[in-house]
């Protein structure tokens, strides 16, 4: 085309080239499933795909050469049954297409993708045929290894929900939502969620790529960020933040734990020690109290950050010495299991009353204290006696927000309390799993309530209704439920 400038010559590249490790972003599923349900305004025309999903709609449309078709994409509707976009921020989920011919064409856009269950389209004379509008899903093209079928309709639901939303969210890096302007790669939500993943599919070449993200981001400090890859200027924070940064230790504990490899150790050793390293010099007598992003959407039950902090040092610690110990490391393992031991007593000494009470005596609380063994014997049944009581006081309702999401039901297993854990597993109403499905829910969503009781909406300027978090609960359906539980790495024994 004459039209068309001349490329630039440019040297080659002088910096190492990194080949893409992990499986590829693929189609990966087309759903036929779309119905078109009104009109909200004449000649504009809404369609349910009937899940929320991530990728682009594929169109098979008739029109006048030159005239646009404008396409955009929402997860849920208003009350008033238009698409609801106001939680994209500025992300505008809107293609649009020319035609060329007055021949039927068909329109499928290649480098971009939305979260959507919904799509309106304008700027056509008549409805398009609902067979005409195709979903087409795309992610990262990880083998599904496991199903879930039980005897009840909303645990069946709430497991494809947790799928669907690891589904959209893994893109290369684990995303926090694909639907607004964001789509980041945040440590904590993949640090809850890592045990689940690996459950529902293979994970291995898709965490240790983006562990080696996450080691690039790592400060001479032996600190590590909220989100990796960072984004200079906009996210480049957290790098105090207890249970965001840990993830640079559990993600590679848990595909250890899962494939029963330990390369993943060697590759990322000298960050994670860097990291515990940077605990402890960040710890106070083995207390360590730096805050960042807590107990990130709790329900107005907020941890205290020295007792989640300390439960996380513990945590990395201790999940440290074990991986130093599988890879022959010994020195390492026993130097890093005798700090654990250190940090493990000063916890108790801190935070944990003669009558059970953990401070804070938040659901979290007692979540990390219990999942992380870091109860002394003779006050164990009092801790449970005490976590118990923070369940009782909300009509046996959980608060937890992203940290305690993920212990939540185990820690309730653990201390032969499995009947309570059922019970939130089950329950309908607000706050729980269950009350996102009676809204409509195909994916998990970022808040308990980012649908309130009264129907109106949580804060446009972070609510996500594909998100992945809480989804955490699906590691307790399979080792629980399912009794699918490694007793040794790569279920060498079960």
């Amino acid at each position: 085309d004459a039209g068309w400038a001349a490329a630039h010559v440019r040297d080659e590249p002088t910096t190492v080239l990194e080949p893409q490790t992990a499986v590829d972003v693929r189609v990966t599923e087309q759903l036929k499933t779309a119905k078109r349900i009104h009109s909200p305004t004449d000649g504009v025309y809404l369609y349910d795909l009937g899940q929320n999903m991530v990728g682009h709609v594929r169109l098979t449309l008739k029109g006048e050469p030159g005239r646009t078709v404008k396409v955009r994409h929402g997860e849920v509707l208003n009350p008033d049954g238009t698409l609801y976009t106001a939680n994209l921020r500025s992300a505008k989920a809107t293609d649009r297409y020319t035609f060329a011919t007055d021949e039927p064409e068909t329109f499928e856009p290649s480098f971009t993708f939305h979260g959507f269950r919904y799509v309106e389209i304008s700027g056509v004379d008549e409805a398009p045929a609902a067979e005409d509008l195709v979903g087409v899903v795309v992610g990262t093209d990880g083998d599904l290894t496991s199903t879930l079928d039980t005897n009840s309709d909303l645990v069946d639901q709430l497991h494809r929900n947790i799928v669907w939303g690891m589904r959209g969210n893994f893109l290369s890096i684990p995303t926090d939502t694909p639907a607004r302007d964001e789509r980041m790669g945040w440590t904590g939500d993949i640090n809850v969620f890592a045990r689940t993943a690996v459950y529902n599919m293979d994970a291995q070449s898709f965490l240790t790529k983006w562990l080696q993200d996450l080691r690039d981001t790592q400060r001479p400090d032996g600190s590590l960020p909220g989100v990796a890859p960072v984004v200079p200027g906009r996210f480049d924070g957290g790098y105090e933040s207890a249970g965001w940064m840990d993830a640079g230790v559990h993600v590679p504990w848990t595909l250890w734990q899962a494939y029963g490899d330990t390369e993943v150790i060697r590759e990322n050793y000298e960050t994670m020690k860097r990291y515990v390293d940077f605990l402890d010099a960040d710890s106070t007598g083995h207390i360590r109290s730096a805050g960042g992003y807590l107990d990130w959407l709790n329900l107005d039950d907020q941890t205290p950050a020295d007792v989640l902090d300390t439960a996380f040092v513990a945590k990395s610690t201790r999940e440290f010495a074990q991986m130093a110990a599988a890879i022959g490391r010994d020195d390492d393992a026993a130097a890093y299991q005798r700090r654990h031991e250190a940090i493990r007593s000063a916890y108790q000494a801190a935070f944990i009353g003669v009558d059970g009470t953990v401070k804070g005596d938040s659901q979290t609380s007692y979540i990390l204290t219990l999942t992380n063994d870091l109860v002394p014997a003779d006050r164990r049944d009092a801790v449970v006696d005490r976590f118990v009581e923070t369940l009782k006081r909300r009509d046996y309702h959980l608060s937890t927000g992203f940290l305690g999401v993920d212990g939540l039901l185990p820690a309730l297993t653990q201390a032969g309390r499995s009947d309570i854990a059922y019970r939130l597993l089950q329950h309908e109403d607000y706050p729980s799993w269950g009350y996102e499905i009676g809204k409509g829910a195909s994916t998990v969503w970022e808040r308990w309530n980012s649908i309130n009781p009264d129907g109106s909406f949580n804060d446009v300027g972070m609510n996500s209704f594909n998100h992945y978090a809480y989804g955490a609960v699906g590691e307790w359906m399979y080792r629980t439920m399912a009794g699918v539980s490694a007793a040794e790495p790569g279920y060498r024994k079960v």
